[in-house]
């Protein structure tokens, strides 16, 4: 597959332009499996989409992004997400992985601060960095603020 063909899959309600810059150099249909599948299932908007799916090996950002709740913003969902465009998924693991940052992302803390949130669960194997994040804020609320 070539960038011509991954224009020519991408969703038609995207730019040409758009289209463009989402295949640019892309070695197969990836980005456009990824902006399909995410331009039907979520209020995305042009950019969003390009920022998740450009690169893209598959339509695993995209599966990823719809995993999570509703109420995570789009922007959210990308910066969890789009590093899997560069993850190599066999059959095997692509559902697990898909789902695994959201899995993490809903295990933090519900006031864990959004920059850290992103640090841990982007591109997370499984909910293990939000477990240990978990135990860690939990082990601290244990001292005062003069022994931390």
């Amino acid at each position: 597959a070539t960038t011509s063909e991954c224009i020519r899959k991408a969703p038609s309600s995207l730019k040409k332009a758009l289209r463009e810059d989402l295949c640019f150099g892309a070695a197969t249909a990836g980005p456009a499996e990824c902006a399909t599948f995410i331009k039907t299932a979520t209020s995305f908007t042009p950019r969003d989409v390009l920022d998740l799916c450009t690169g893209a090996a598959s339509d695993a950002p995209a599966r990823c992004a719809k995993s999570l709740p509703n109420s995570v913003s789009p922007e959210l969902k990308v910066k969890l997400c789009s590093p899997l465009a560069r993850a190599m998924l066999t059959p095997e693991t692509t559902e697990a992985r898909t789902k695994a940052p959201a899995a993490c992302y809903a295990d933090l803390p519900k006031r864990f601060p959004t920059p850290e949130a992103v640090l841990l669960c982007a591109g997370a194997t499984s909910s293990a960095p939000a477990q240990c994040a978990s135990a860690a804020t939990s082990a601290l609320k244990d001292f005062g603020p003069s022994d931390v």
